[in-house]
């Protein structure tokens, strides 16, 4: 599932402002774009001037009138034509016209990437200002083009990859729905995989990846699909990264702090995974409740899971480290910590679209810290003192913890002080916490 982590920047799901005027030559002649429109009526009924006007009204007048009926798709068209090829114009046209899983917008853009790459300006077929934020997108546009443009190219001019993109851009936060838009694009899914493997590598830090954050204000709490999820949960070693066989896990409803009622369970493979099925209320808001794990040997610490976005889905695969409790005892020495009374959070942060965030602070509740609560940032394998915010990896390590139940937020660098995400969990004695903390 590591893909699903990308997940797609192509563009705001949830945000506010449908735009439905292009926006003003200025910004485009900033950045050096090409074929500046006039505002006069453009190709086949879309805003489209000069060369790439031309192209359109050659080769696309059919995908083009029909985007200019749309609703949907004529707002954001006309948006790209004002752009005049400017990247960061580009990009913020999709955060001001979202346009779900429209079929009419697949076609418009795919033959444009196919047939009027040049004359539009949109090297590459333009993946790289979907994918990016507006302040990232000419530097991630300049970097996909030198380490395979051909594979940007090839998602671009394909009616599944763009299928998937949209699916994943529709989901909003939520591990969940974006496994459902790789399972129903698998053909998408082969195409798109190339360009992901430069655009969450070596492109990673050009394009932004993991600095989404344009859902914030306007996650709406997601809705049950299912009459239940299956939630397949795998179990691996904080230390050495293997999987962990032979432990017992529970399903446990969020207002069950002892899981006195669990409403699943089961026991690890020697893969390390799990499947816990949980009950949903079609329509009604998903699945919010929590997991344990334990060792009948007493092998690890005792760990309670979290995942932040409730479920809505028919199933949902994701990961929580668990550490023997020999293991916690050097991490805390390398800290320089005495294990006082209470338990530990390990946390994850992630942006709007399910990518391991980096530059974000957590913090826990005043009592949390008047109990004497300390946050310890990873930076590259190991968890580090003097550090205030995460590394790529997105993750903290909380200690000495107060038992009870604790709130915690994530405030990401550049948010200006607006936190992304929050939730309230239990953290008992001598037990682990480990929240996957996405928007919300």
């Amino acid at each position: 599932m590591g893909v699903v982590l990308l997940v797609l920047a192509a563009a705001c799901r949830q945000l506010v402002g449908i735009g439905d005027q292009p926006p003003t030559g200025t910004a485009a002649a900033t950045d050096g774009g090409i074929d500046a429109t006039d505002g006069a009526a453009g190709a086949c009924g879309l805003a489209y001037q000069a060369t790439c006007g031309a192209c359109v009204a050659a080769s696309c007048c059919d995908a083009a009138m029909a985007c200019s009926q749309d609703p949907v798709c004529a707002p954001y068209s006309n948006c790209l034509a004002g752009c005049n090829g400017v990247a960061s114009c580009e990009s913020q046209c999709l955060i001001d016209n979202p346009v779900g899983e429209s079929s009419t917008v697949a076609a418009m853009f795919r033959c444009i990437a196919t047939s009027c790459e040049r004359a539009c300006g949109v090297p590459c077929g333009n993946l790289a200002t979907a994918f990016a934020p507006p302040d990232a997108a000419t530097a991630c546009s300049k970097c996909i083009a030198a380490q395979d443009c051909k594979a940007a190219q090839a998602c671009a001019q394909s009616t599944d990859c763009i299928a998937l993109g949209e699916c994943l851009v529709a989901c909003g936060p939520g591990f969940d729905c974006s496994e459902q838009c790789f399972l129903a694009n698998e053909a998408g899914a082969a195409v798109f995989d190339p360009f992901n493997t430069s655009f969450t590598g070596t492109c990673a830090a050009p394009c932004a990846y993991g600095n989404w954050w344009s859902c914030i204000g306007h996650v709406t709490p997601p809705k049950a699909q299912v009459a239940s999820t299956t939630v397949t949960i795998g179990a691996y070693s904080e230390v050495s990264g293997a999987a962990v066989a032979g432990l017992q896990a529970l399903a446990c409803r969020g207002a069950d702090l002892g899981c006195n009622s669990p409403l699943s369970d089961g026991g690890t493979d020697l893969g390390g995974q799990v499947s816990l099925t949980v009950p949903q209320s079609v329509g009604s808001p998903g699945f919010d409740g929590y997991y344990r794990f334990w060792s009948p040997d007493g092998g690890i610490v005792p760990t309670l899971g979290y995942l932040s976005s409730p479920l809505r889905e028919a199933t949902v695969h994701f990961a929580i480290p668990v550490i023997s409790p020999t293991d916690l005892q050097k991490v805390l020495s390398g800290l320089g910590v005495t294990q006082g009374s209470g338990g530990y959070l390990g946390l994850v942060a992630y942006d709007c679209f399910d990518n391991k965030a980096p530059g974000v602070r957590f913090s826990v509740n005043a009592a949390a810290d008047a109990g004497g609560a300390q946050i310890f940032y990873l930076q590259g394998s190991l968890f580090t003192s003097g550090t205030t915010m995460t590394d790529p990896s997105g993750a903290a390590l909380v200690t000495n913890v107060p038992a009870g139940t604790v709130d915690i937020a994530a405030t990401p660098s550049n948010l200006g002080g607006q936190s992304s995400g929050h939730l309230t969990v239990n953290v008992e004695e001598g037990k682990v916490t480990f929240v996957l903390l996405l928007p919300n």
